[in-house]
């Protein structure tokens, strides 16, 4: 997985890598110079975005016109600048939060970081972007982590003639989170043997939760979607944060809502008169 994760993409230059983790390093530098939580997620977030705007890494970068020339005329074009490295950000933030907020796990909420949010001058329009990013980042994620806490249980859970220590559960899993296998990639995945992972394959197969599919020559083996709707529905999550964080949030959104209705307000009476 390791491996995996590093490979640069194709087409990328050989110091990808050194410059990924230069990028991640500098992101834990930004994280640690915000100052202590505020009582408030979202003022962690302004305090976040304020320190990625003078950030020289992380700012967004301005447009650099360029001319292009013909005989006939010159032409003054705007190049789309390349995107910020906010993912560095997320993944940084994402282990503050979990650290000083008890979250549950330290997963890396992709999104929280917002360019739009750095350019934007309205006070009460960043606290919404900043709302709407922290909506979108955690919302997801607990719902993935209720859909595999499901499936992990159902994957657990003892079956007639099953040996206690089988690791037919890990096949299971592998189905779940990388999608459709052949049998000799499960068999390198599992350091198990060719007769070993036929024994597993063989006690899912009765229980119906697995299937066989032949694409290009290749067989594959899947989890099937009708086994997954039938796991039972997932336990309650807990809160991400404490209730006294989330009754503060309730009350900025409120201030929100009423700033926005005089605002309203104070339009419709500028267009009566």
């Amino acid at each position: 997985m390791k491996t995996a994760l590093l490979a640069p993409l194709e087409g990328h230059d050989e110091n990808a890598n050194a410059e990924a983790n230069r990028i991640l390093e500098a992101a834990r530098l930004l994280i640690g110079t915000l100052p202590a939580p505020q009582t408030s997620p979202l003022a962690d977030m302004a305090a976040l975005h304020a320190a990625i705007a003078g950030n020289i890494d992380f700012a967004p970068p301005e447009r650099t016109p360029s001319r292009l020339a013909t005989p006939l005329r010159q032409f003054k074009i705007e190049a789309p600048s390349l995107k910020a490295p906010l993912w560095a950000i997320d993944l940084a933030f994402s282990r503050r939060l979990f650290e000083q907020r008890n979250l549950r796990a330290a997963l890396p909420l992709s999104g929280l970081a917002r360019a739009n949010a750095i350019s934007e001058a309205d006070v009460l329009q960043r606290r919404l972007i900043f709302a709407d990013a922290m909506q979108r980042a955690v919302g997801p994620m607990l719902t993935m982590m209720q859909n595999a806490d499901a499936l992990a249980r159902f994957a657990h859970a003892p079956a007639p003639g099953r040996r206690g220590n089988s690791r037919a559960p890990l096949l299971m899993e592998l189905l779940a989170g990388f999608g459709p296998l052949r049998s000799r990639q499960i068999e390198t995945m599992l350091g198990a043997s060719r007769l070993g992972v036929a024994g597993m394959i063989e006690s899912w197969e009765a229980s119906g939760a697995i299937s066989r599919t032949t694409i290009s020559g290749s067989h594959l083996l899947e989890m099937r979607t009708m086994q997954r709707a039938s796991v039972q529905s997932p336990r309650p999550e807990a809160p991400a944060f404490s209730t006294s964080v989330l009754a503060d949030y309730e009350s900025s959104m409120e201030a929100i809502d009423r700033l926005l209705a005089r605002r309203d307000d104070a339009r419709q009476d500028d267009g009566s008169t």
